[in-house]
């Protein structure tokens, strides 16, 4: 039984270095994305931060500034330690 679930294990972590992540959100504004109309839906209202993308599309936001905060179920759980773990790899 102990060995069967060292199978399973083994195979979930092989094949987790083929699992790769991608989003279908993309920039509205690029040249691949022109057919994305006001006409068809598309940003109607000049709100929307993106549209559907196709897979391969390889799309991230970069931002500035990251806003972060700890609960007190994280500061109950870490302490101060978990804090400046966390402040350290945002730095």
């Amino acid at each position: 039984m102990q060995r069967r679930y060292l199978a399973i294990l083994g195979v979930l972590l092989w094949a987790g270095n083929f699992c790769y992540g991608f989003s279908l959100l993309g920039p509205l504004t690029t040249p691949a994305t022109t057919w994305q109309t006001v006409a068809l839906g598309y940003n109607v209202f000049g709100t929307e931060v993106g549209g559907p993308v196709d897979a391969g599309e390889e799309y991230r936001w970069n931002l500035h500034d990251i806003t972060y905060a700890f609960d007190d179920s994280f500061l109950g759980y870490f302490g101060q330690q978990g804090v400046e773990a966390v402040e350290g790899a945002l730095a």
